[in-house]
């Protein structure tokens, strides 16, 4: 029976020891632990086909948010509905033309999904490429929304001399 017993002692500091060997450095060391921004997430392919894609936001409003920065830093933030309970937003972008940002709002919908018939609010957060535009007054143009923003300098970091 001592015999017995002597081997699960031995059984159990062995399991101890090998279990202790798998603590990560941080964790033995007394740091933090790794949190789940430090490791990268699977990422996983959609398959674009079983979806229909499109630009199917109702857009409502138009609203200029500049950030607390130099040089500035512009962000649309686009409100409205999208048609269903099923379509989301899968991708908003932006593109200057002259001096106006035309705003593009991309959906996509599962195909041949039953879904509910109530328009559901949606709000993108989409920033403009701002950097290096002279002073001036800009439009932004979101499928007929519109909205402007007024530069008093040049949007630039000036280098200088001496």
């Amino acid at each position: 029976m001592k015999k017995h017993t002597y081997k699960m002692w031995l059984i159990f500091l062995l399991a101890i020891m090998i279990s202790s060997a798998c603590v990560p450095n941080e964790l033995a060391d007394g740091n933090e632990p790794l949190s789940s921004e430090d490791t990268l997430a699977p990422t996983a392919t959609l398959d674009e086909s079983a979806y229909e894609l499109g630009e199917n936001a109702i857009v409502e409003s138009v609203e200029i948010v500049f950030l607390e920065s130099f040089p500035l830093q512009v962000h649309v933030v686009v409100s409205g509905y999208l048609q269903d309970g099923c379509t989301t937003v899968r991708s908003a972008e932006s593109e200057q033309v002259n001096s106006t940002f035309k705003v593009r709002i991309y959906t996509r919908r599962p195909k041949d999904a039953v879904c509910t018939q109530a328009l559901v609010p949606f709000e993108e957060n989409v920033p403009l490429d701002v950097y290096g535009l002279e002073a001036g007054t800009y439009g932004v143009d979101v499928y007929g929304e519109t909205a402007t923003f007024t530069f008093q300098q040049d949007n630039i970091i000036k280098e200088e001399s001496g």
